[in-house]
């Protein structure tokens, strides 16, 4: 009987997480446990006005030359992703730090994080969290979710990767202070899930997914972060998870020379 136990609580433990068979990406049902009644078409109509309300305040880089090298690389990496809709990358011109993502496909990046990066798999990265965000449907989720409690203003925490996202017109009742927590715990999760599905992408595009990782270590903690995992979490997950379910391989992409060539027309 020892040995038994033994063995069932060997097997436990090297039990690989759901969503881990990364030869079917592009085919497996990654939403098949999600509350979410909202159809892809209404999910993309939310996406839309969502994005005219970002560009109604946000200024966009316009650079032919850095838009197509980011747009060839948003692209590159959705076709090795889950995402069963169009992808639309968008730079805002912005120092900060920050990426986000609309439901429907909508992806900004600002320039302040493509600065950031020192490497073109450190961008990929980027890229492929928003576009788990993207295939995960968490914005779609989110909302379903707010439909069931009615409460409008929840897809608003979309509407930046900060901590930003989620305030009330006048201080909170307690019921309300109980509603909030359990979508900052939602948020919380579709974060670390972003993460996990991110590397699994950026792996399948060619790219070094150890990229997560030292992309991460350069990002600074917000104060007062209810809507992340503290960074030094996500990295221990990102740690685990690339040598739990990513097979090792002697190559891959960690920088090109024109990613090079764009840090530089950047800084200038």
């Amino acid at each position: 009987m020892g040995f038994v136990l033994t063995v069932l609580l060997a097997l436990a433990q090297t039990r690989l997480p759901s969503n881990s068979d990364i030869e079917n990406i592009g085919t497996r049902d990654i939403n098949r446990r999600s509350i979410n009644f909202m159809s892809l078409e209404k999910e993309i109509a939310l996406g839309q006005e969502m994005s005219k309300e970002v560009e109604r305040t946000a200024k966009l880089f316009d650079n032919q030359v850095v838009n197509q090298y980011v747009n060839r690389i948003t692209q590159k990496v959705a076709m090795n992703s889950d995402a069963q809709i169009p992808i639309s990358i968008k730079i805002i011109e912005s120092d900060e730090v920050n990426a986000s993502s609309l439901p429907g496909g909508f992806i900004y990046v600002n320039t302040g994080l493509i600065r950031a990066a020192a490497s073109e798999a450190e961008l990929a990265f980027v890229l492929a969290h928003a576009i788990a965000d993207v295939a995960a449907r968490h914005g779609a989720e989110q909302t379903s979710k707010g439909q069931l409690i009615n409460i409008a203003t929840i897809p608003l925490i979309f509407l930046a990767a900060s901590p930003k996202g989620m305030a009330f017109a006048s201080p909170p009742r307690s019921s309300d202070r109980l509603v909030a927590a359990s979508f900052y715990q939602f948020a919380i999760r579709a974060v670390a899930e972003s993460d996990y599905l991110g590397i699994q992408y950026l792996y399948t595009a060619g790219y070094d997914p150890a990229a997560a990782v030292s992309l991460l270590l350069k990002i600074t903690e917000p104060q007062n972060n209810t809507t992340h995992p503290p960074i030094p979490d996500r990295i221990l997950a990102l740690e685990k998870n690339i040598g739990l379910i990513l097979p090792k391989r002697a190559t891959h992409i960690e920088n090109t020379e024109e990613f090079n060539a764009i840090k530089t027309l950047l800084a200038k």
